[in-house]
Parts: structure tokens; sequence; C-alpha cells
């Protein structure tokens, strides 16, 4: 009984949220996944346009109307592009976290994707699969300044396919 109400909670959410980026009135938007952060904050990562395409997240916080936008990134997507990356600083919004990065995912070898920080600590991204295999990947970090960052996209071998700072 308890799952069927927390099912439903989310799918009220969820719902929410697919509003509220389509209020964004960005032509052919679709939501790709929708990672919640707490009960109040999530982020939804969506595709929108053609012929460039774009990709990008949105912030959403629960307020007492429901889910609203307070923020977010979009950029080309370019057909042939291997790895892509976007970063954002979310220190001043979220209540839970101080970074953002992410990215497509292109290259059909990539299956992971490491990101080591200044302060050294290095971290697995997490990586979503969506439609037909397309990929992307995203880190959310607590503290550690991803600023400077190596992102580095990795084979199921751990060999090096792509390396770019941030």
């Amino acid at each position: 009984m308890v799952a069927f109400f927390v099912s439903r909670i989310l799918a009220d959410d969820n719902e929410e949220i697919e509003r509220a980026v389509q209020a964004l009135q960005q032509p052919m938007t679709d939501i790709k996944h929708i990672e919640y952060l707490n009960n109040n904050e999530a982020i939804a990562f969506y595709e929108w346009g053609q012929e460039p395409e774009h990709f990008g997240h949105g912030m959403f916080e629960k307020r007492l109307l429901g889910w609203e936008f307070y923020g977010g990134s979009t950029y080309w997507v370019d057909s042939e592009m291997d790895f892509g990356l976007t970063f954002s600083n979310l220190e001043f919004s979220s209540s839970t976290h101080t970074d953002l990065i992410s990215g497509i995912i292109g290259h059909p070898d990539i299956v992971m994707v490491e990101v080591e920080t200044l302060s050294g600590n290095t971290y697995d991204a997490e990586i979503i699969e969506y439609d037909a295999g397309e990929r992307f990947w995203f880190l959310l970090t607590d503290g550690d300044n991803t600023v400077g960052s190596i992102v580095t996209g990795l084979t199921e071998d751990s060999e090096v396919i792509t390396q770019e700072g941030i």
C-alpha cells in the first residue's frame, strides 16, 4: 500500500516537472531523465530542437504551488561529437550539491566516465542510457570543486577514448 502512494507521488512529480520543462517553450522538448536530489529538488535532463539538436538540464524546486524552474543550461550537440561536457555551479542554488558536470556520450566504446579533481579525488560519473542506445553522463558533487578537473571517457578495458579539462 505504501509503495503505491510513493509511486503515485513520483508519477505526479514527474508530470509536474514535465509541464515545467514544456513551459520553457523550447521546441520539441523531450525529457530523458529526472534525477531527484531530495524531496524538494530535481534535475531534468532533456533534448530540444532539431538540426541542430540541443542537450541540457533544468533545475527544479518543489514549492507550495508545485515544481518551479530556477536555472539550467543547454548546448548544441554536433552529431559527430564523441563526448559532451558542460559545467554548472550549484553552490548558491542547490541545498545539497555544489557542482554539476554532464554531457552526451557519442562514442560507442565509452562505458565509463571518470572525473579527477584538483584536490586529487576521483569520481565515477553516472551514465544514463535512453532511447535507442543514446547515453549521457553526469556527476554531482557536494563540496569538491570540479573547476580544473580532468574528465576522461574510458572503454571497458580502461583505455582512454577522450580526456578534457573543465
